[in-house]
């Protein structure tokens, strides 16, 4: 149950890496741009503050603030580079979650162990916890 658990939130998180093509707004033509202003308040990490992975509630901010981070830089990247190959998309990214990860004074593979760790933890507090529930779906479903 404990390696389903993980999985499961890796493969989520993983699909919201996955590039996409640029998506283009009808009316100008221009493509859409992640503000910063749309997550949540109630996330009061951002990139650059120093972190402590100790609570679900770190997990979850970290994890949404990801979300809309890895948007922001699929944009930027695919508005700067037209015809980028998908392995250089990739890279891009990997780049981009290490240097998110470093700015936070963490690694990657500190975040997923503490998912394998705690998994019921974060569970449990993300259904006490609708609005982080909520604000997560919202970060993939930009």
């Amino acid at each position: 149950m404990k390696k389903y658990v993980f999985w499961v939130v890796i493969a989520s998180i993983l699909v919201g890496c996955t590039p996409k093509k640029k998506e283009v707004q009808e009316e100008n033509g221009e493509a859409k741009a992640v503000a910063s202003t749309q997550i949540p308040d109630f996330i009061k990490i951002r990139p650059g503050d120093k972190i402590v992975l100790n609570s679900p509630q770190v997990f979850w901010e970290v994890t949404i603030l990801l979300n809309y981070e890895q948007k922001k830089w699929l944009a930027e990247n695919t508005n700067t580079n037209e015809n980028i190959s998908d392995e250089e998309a990739y890279l891009y990214l990997q780049n981009k979650r290490e240097e998110f990860f470093q700015s936070l004074g963490i690694s990657e593979d500190i975040y997923n162990q503490y998912s394998f760790d705690h998994y019921q933890k974060i569970q449990e507090f993300l259904e006490k916890n609708p609005q982080y529930k909520e604000a997560y779906e919202a970060s993939q479903n930009l």
